[in-house]
């Protein structure tokens, strides 16, 4: 395996810390947790929903593996498309040759976590009309 620089190890460590930790909230919502909603930014963003009838202790196991497995995989499908190894599906455009991510340094750069929620009706246009 090629020898990553600390930024890009510290990210991919982090990125597991952040699977589990939301798996786990994931869990406890559906055994019966309320929880605001603010994905997808829209008129219903930012509301506090609970389930109505939530999952029985006795799925713990099962539920933990599936949630992370499913995040996991969201997560390895998009680090294909930073790598250029995975073409976005949202794009017909030219090629697609990857997203280069470096340490930061300037301050005055977008702020991809700023720009992931504005970036939701760009990404509702791509959709095909149902």
């Amino acid at each position: 395996m090629t020898e990553l620089s600390y930024e890009a190890s510290t990210a991919l460590l982090e990125l597991h810390r952040i699977i589990e930790d939301h798996s786990q909230a994931l869990v406890d919502i559906l055994r019966g947790a309320p929880t605001t909603v603010a994905y997808p930014p829209t008129s219903r963003a930012s509301a506090v929903v609970q389930l109505s009838h939530p999952i029985g202790a006795a799925d713990d196991v099962a539920l933990d593996s599936i949630v992370k497995d499913r995040m996991a995989a969201a997560f390895f499908e998009w680090l294909n498309v930073l790598d250029g190894t995975h073409d976005p599906e949202v794009l017909d455009g030219g090629p697609w040759l990857g997203l280069e991510v470096r340490p930061a340094g300037d301050n005055d750069r977008p702020m991809l976590h700023d720009a992931f929620m504005d970036s939701w009706h760009d990404f509702v246009a791509t959709r095909p009309i149902e």
